[in-house]
C-alpha cells in the first residue's frame, strides 16, 4: 500500500514537473515575445501610460544694449483661468479667489454665471510679480491649513507637482487653472521706449525692435514631459533644451549711458524753452551705428496709458520735416563738389532782403558782400538762393539724392519715411535757391544724421544701424550685421572743404557759438525752419535744429538736436546748440575720447604744478 502512494506521489511529481516546466515555457516565451518581437509597442504604452506631454511656450529673448545691458526680458507669471461649470458660485474656492485676485466677490460671482454655458474664461492674464508672489502664497496658505474645505484634495494636487506654478498648467483648485506664462519687463522704464518698444499681451511685438524682430524675439512651443507613477502622481518633468523653444536676443547699437546722457540733455531743453517736443540723435559716423536715439517726452513701456499712444512711434525715422538752414551745408557740398565755386567765392546778399517774382526773402541780418564760407558761417538764406541759383537744378538735385535725401535710409524699421524732394524738372523758378536753404524740401531725423555723417566720415554714405547681432538662446552669435557703405555722397576733397566751413560756424560771430567746446574743435550748423501748416507757413511756429560732429579730424560722434515749436526763442543756435554741447561733452567723456588741445586752465594748473 505504501508502494503505491510513492509511485502515485512520484507520478504525480513528473506531471507537476511538465506543468511547471511548460508555464516556464510560456512565461519565457511571452516574455521574450513581449520583449523583442512587441518591444516598441511596449515601450509605446509604457509612455503613454505613465508619460503625459504638456505644451511649453517659450521664453521672449531678451533686447539688449551695446555693452550688453538688459533693455528689454521676460519674468516668470501668472495667468488665472477657470471652468465655470465646474465651479461652485458660492462656494470656498469663490471666496479664495475674490481676495487672491482682488475682485469682488459679487462681480466674480456675476462673471461666473455669465459663463456658465463656456468651458473656459481668464479672471486675469500676466499677473505682475508682486501680485503673482500675493496669489501663491494665499493659495498654498488655504491649501496647507487643515481646517480649510480645499485642504484634502487640493493638498495632493499640490505635492503631486511642486513645479505647478513654474511651467506646467495645473488645476490644484477644482475647476481652477494656474497657467504660467512671461510677462515682458523694461527695467529702465523710459529709456530708449521708442527704439525698444512694447509687446501686447499676446506677446507680440507692437512698436519698435519687439515689432521688427519679433519672429526672432518670439518664443516657440515645445513639449515637456511629466512621469506618473501607477497612481498618477507626477514624479518627474523632464524639459527640453532651451534653445529648442526659448527666443533669440537682439543686440543693439544703442548705449544705454549715451541714450542716458542725450535723453537728460534733451528733456532740458524741451523744459527750458517750452518746446512742444524734441528729438537728439547720436550717430557712429563710420559704422553707421546709432548711438542714442532720444525722443521727448517718453512714456513707460512697462504702464502704457491711453494718452502714450500719440507717442510710441519713432519719429526720427517717421516724421519728415524741413530742415531749414541745416540744408545750407549740402548745398554748399553741391557747389564745390560741382566746380561752381569755392569757399572764398563771393555773393551780393542783397543788405538782407532779396526778391524773386513775388516772393521776398529775408536774412535776420543785413549782410552786403559774403564769401560762401561766411553764407554758412552767418547763414545767410539770401547768400544760401543765389549759391543754389548758382549750382542749378539739375545738379542740385543729383548732389541731395547723392546724400540720401528723398529716399529712405534703408534702417531696419517698416515705417521709416522717404522724406520729400520733388522731382527737379517740377520745380519753379525759386525752387532752386528755397531749397538750397531748407525750404520746399522735407528731410527726417534719420537721413539728416546719416547726410552728415557722410561729410564727416569723407563721403562715404552709411546705412543707419539699430542691431548689430542676434544671439541665441546660449549667447552665441546666430547673425551680425557689419557697417554697410550705400555709396559715395561726394568726394573727400569736398568732404574736407565743408567741413572747413562748418569748423567756422561754432567761432566768434557764428550761428553755433553755444556749441564751442574747450579742448575740441566741433563742426556744426544750426537751423530755424518756419513750421508749415495746410500748406502754409505758420506764424510763430518753428522747428528748431543743431547737427554737428566732434572732433573734428577724426570724428567720434554726429549729434542732431531738433526741437519742435520752442516758445522761448526759436533760433537752433540758442536752444539746441546747448543741448548738443551736453551730449558731446558726455559722449566724449564716455568713449574716452581725449582733447586735441589741453584747455588753457588745465595748462596753467600743470603749470603750476610743475612749479611747486
Amino acid at each position: 500500500m505504501r508502494t503505491d502512494i510513492i509511485h502515485s506521489v512520484k507520478r504525480r511529481l513528473g506531471y507537476m514537473r511538465y506543468v511547471v516546466w511548460f508555464l516556464a515555457v510560456l512565461v519565457l516565451g511571452k516574455a521574450f515575445y513581449y520583449q523583442c518581437a512587441k518591444s516598441e509597442w511596449l515601450t509605446e504604452e509604457t509612455w503613454r501610460r505613465h508619460i503625459k506631454r504638456t505644451s511649453v511656450e517659450g521664453k521672449r529673448g531678451m533686447i539688449l544694449d551695446a555693452a550688453g545691458r538688459e533693455m528689454a526680458l521676460s519674468i516668470d507669471t501668472i495667468s488665472v483661468g477657470l471652468h465655470p461649470k465646474k465651479i461652485e458660485k458660492s462656494g470656498p474656492t469663490v471666496d479664495l479667489l475674490s481676495e487672491a485676485l482682488d475682485i469682488p466677490r459679487k462681480a466674480l460671482e456675476q462673471q461666473i454665471a455669465e459663463s456658465e454655458k463656456r468651458d473656459f474664461i481668464w479672471l486675469k492674464r500676466k499677473l505682475p510679480p508682486v501680485d503673482s508672489v500675493r496669489l501663491v502664497q494665499k493659495i498654498e496658505k488655504a491649501i496647507c491649513d487643515p481646517s480649510s474645505p480645499l485642504h484634502k484634495n487640493s493638498k495632493k494636487a499640490l505635492d503631486s507637482n511642486p513645479l505647478y506654478f513654474q511651467r506646467m498648467q495645473k488645476e490644484i483648485l477644482p475647476g481652477v487653472l494656474f497657467v504660467p506664462e512671461y510677462n515682458r519687463y523694461y527695467p529702465n522704464k523710459t529709456l530708449a521706449a521708442q527704439v525698444v518698444g512694447f509687446t501686447g499681451t499676446d506677446s507680440k511685438g507692437m512698436e519698435g525692435i519687439e515689432k521688427q524682430y519679433d519672429q526672432e524675439l518670439s518664443g516657440y512651443h515645445s513639449v515637456a514631459r511629466v512621469l506618473k507613477d501607477a497612481r498618477g502622481m507626477g514624479l518627474d518633468v523632464e524639459m527640453p533644451e532651451e534653445s529648442a523653444y526659448n527666443g533669440n536676443s537682439v543686440v543693439l547699437t544703442i548705449d544705454g549711458m549715451i541714450q542716458y546722457s542725450a535723453e537728460r540733455a534733451l528733456e532740458e531743453a524741451v523744459n527750458t524753452f517750452e518746446a512742444k517736443s524734441g528729438m537728439a540723435m547720436v550717430m557712429d559716423p563710420f559704422s553707421g551705428a546709432i548711438l542714442a536715439l532720444a525722443h521727448y517726452p517718453s512714456y513707460n513701456p512697462n504702464n502704457i496709458a491711453d494718452d502714450d499712444r500719440k507717442l510710441i512711434r519713432i519719429r526720427a525715422a517717421t516724421d519728415p520735416f524741413e530742415p531749414g538752414s541745416t540744408m545750407k551745408i549740402f548745398s554748399a557740398a553741391a557747389a564745390i563738389e560741382f566746380n561752381v565755386c569755392k569757399p572764398q567765392t563771393v555773393f551780393f546778399c542783397e543788405n538782407g532782403a532779396y526778391r524773386i517774382g513775388t516772393n521776398v526773402v529775408h536774412d535776420t541780418h543785413s549782410y552786403g558782400n559774403l564769401s560762401l564760407t561766411e553764407i554758412i558761417k552767418y547763414s545767410s538764406n539770401i547768400g544760401a538762393i543765389k549759391v543754389g541759383q548758382s549750382i542749378g537744378p539739375d545738379f542740385l538735385f543729383a548732389n541731395l539724392k547723392n546724400f540720401g535725401f528723398g529716399d529712405r535710409t534703408g534702417i531696419d524699421l517698416s515705417s521709416e519715411s522717404a522724406g520729400m524732394l520733388s522731382d527737379h524738372r517740377k520745380w519753379r523758378k525759386i525752387d532752386a535757391g528755397t531749397i538750397a536753404f531748407g525750404q520746399g524740401v522735407a528731410v527726417t531725423t534719420m537721413q539728416l544724421a546719416a547726410a552728415t555723417s557722410a561729410l564727416a566720415n569723407g563721403g562715404m554714405l552709411m546705412k543707419p544701424r539699430l542691431v548689430q547681432a542676434i544671439l541665441d538662446p546660449s549667447g552665441n552669435q546666430t547673425q551680425v550685421f557689419p557697417p554697410q557703405a550705400i555709396r559715395r555722397a561726394c568726394s573727400k576733397k569736398t568732404a574736407q572743404t565743408v567741413r572747413d566751413m562748418m569748423k567756422e560756424v561754432i567761432t566768434t560771430g557764428g550761428t553755433g557759438v553755444n556749441a564751442a567746446m574747450e579742448g575740441y574743435t566741433v563742426c556744426g550748423k544750426t537751423g530755424t525752419a518756419q513750421k508749415t501748416i495746410g500748406g502754409a507757413y505758420a506764424r510763430g511756429k518753428y522747428v528748431s535744429s543743431f547737427i554737428g560732429f566732434v572732433p573734428m579730424d577724426r570724428p567720434a560722434a554726429v549729434i542732431l538736436v531738433i526741437l519742435d515749436e520752442p516758445s522761448k526763442r526759436h533760433y537752433g543756435g540758442t536752444v539746441a546748440a546747448p543741448a548738443f554741447k551736453k551730449i558731446a561733452i558726455d559722449t566724449l567723456g564716455y568713449l574716452g575720447i581725449p582733447p586735441e588741445t589741453f584747455p588753457k586752465k588745465f595748462m596753467v594748473s600743470l603749470g603750476r604744478e610743475v612749479d611747486g
